[in-house]
């Protein structure tokens, strides 16, 4: 199952991206860690 969460920043998506992986046993992937992760 995929589950995108789309919004302006500060809206919460990681919050609720947490809240849902935990209650549906799912991995989380933050686009954001990704982007610092490819730019180092």
């Amino acid at each position: 199952m995929r589950i995108v969460l789309i919004g302006f920043m500060g809206s919460g998506k990681t919050t609720v991206a947490k809240l849902l992986a935990k209650k549906l046993r799912l991995k989380t992937i933050d686009m954001d860690d990704l982007a610092l992760k490819k730019s180092t």
